[in-house]
């Protein structure tokens, strides 16, 4: 995931842009879902995501179909 400052997000913004709770933002993370990467500490990461993710994410939704899981590198 590479992206400029202002296209980074949070769970708590990509929930606000989704229409969705912070909670299930990071169960479709954890599902792979949606696209994001874990920042901080181990005992206290903070997961962020994109713009461009949340889109993709916003449009298997609407399409009624679930993104394809994330590969893991």
């Amino acid at each position: 995931m590479s992206a400029d400052l202002e296209d980074i997000l949070t769970t708590q913004e990509a929930a606000d842009l989704l229409g969705r709770t912070p909670d299930a933002i990071r169960k479709a993370i954890s599902r792979g879902r949606l696209d994001a990467r874990a920042i901080g500490p181990a005992n206290r990461q903070t997961w962020i995501t994109t713009r461009a993710a949340v889109a993709v994410y916003r449009a298997s939704v609407a399409e009624g179909r679930r993104p394809p899981p994330r590969r893991l590198s």
